[in-house]
């Protein structure tokens, strides 16, 4: 590993920000405490490199004001299907802190019903500082959560069609489309195939079923479509 700095220009030296003994030494106490990847650059570099040992981050990094430390940065999760990060305010990755992540699109439209999970988020503030404690539903902040959070919406199930055994009887349907032309119709026959209705040519299959009816079961006043969610992992 080579021990001194290629040579740069005068104008990189004095626009290259400092980094203290002490922020040098917290960090290096950090990553050894915590056994977290790291890598290190020359202080007239923009170049970061691979990490060495951590006898040498300890006797021959932390204390030398030639180098820069810090976390080496970790890829965030990858999006479920559909969703993007929510960012506003254009964050770096470095920025959102190496334990952190934000918040996804369809995790800040549901953070109104995720309270539970408001200790966890914390928003970016026009100060450039982290407020912890908030809900996180706001369209024009920027959130982050620590990396491990699962997502905060359950994920979209599967949906199948419905078996024979999905239909007790007594049940009724009615088409999907707004032009039906009847408000409802009952069966005739249930079996493997699908579906028999009363009327003439009123035969449907399961998976068609499942794309043009809903069903209402006895006792319940809630119209659902002919599917249930998918008992694959």
């Amino acid at each position: 590993m080579a021990d001194s700095p290629s040579p740069v220009s005068q104008t990189n030296m004095m626009t290259t920000p400092t980094q203290t003994l002490p922020e040098r030494l917290r960090l290096a106490a950090d990553i050894i405490d915590k056994n977290l990847p790291w890598e290190w650059r020359w202080e007239t570099e923009e170049t970061w490199r691979p990490a060495g040992s951590t006898d040498w981050l300890a006797t021959g990094c932390a204390g030398d004001e030639r180098k820069f430390l810090r976390v080496k940065l970790t890829e965030w999760p990858t999006l479920p299907p559909g969703d993007s990060w929510h960012n506003p305010a254009g964050l770096t990755r470095e920025q959102f802190g190496v334990e952190y992540r934000p918040l996804t699109v369809k995790e800040r439209l549901d953070c109104d019903k995720k309270s539970r999970v408001r200790a966890e988020i914390a928003g970016y503030n026009l100060s450039g500082e982290w407020d912890s404690n908030v809900i996180g539903s706001h369209p024009n902040i920027t959130y982050r959560l620590p990396l491990e959070t699962p997502w905060l919406f359950p994920a979209e199930p599967k949906m199948v069609p419905l078996e024979a055994k999905d239909v007790p009887p007594g049940s009724v349907f009615r088409l999907i489309a707004k032009d039906r032309g009847f408000e409802w119709f009952t069966l005739s026959a249930v079996g493997n195939h699908g579906l028999r209705m009363t009327f003439k040519n009123g035969d449907y299959d399961w998976a068609t079923a499942q794309k043009e009816l809903e069903i209402l079961r006895p006792g319940t006043i809630e119209w659902v479509r002919c599917e249930k969610p998918s008992t694959e992992a």
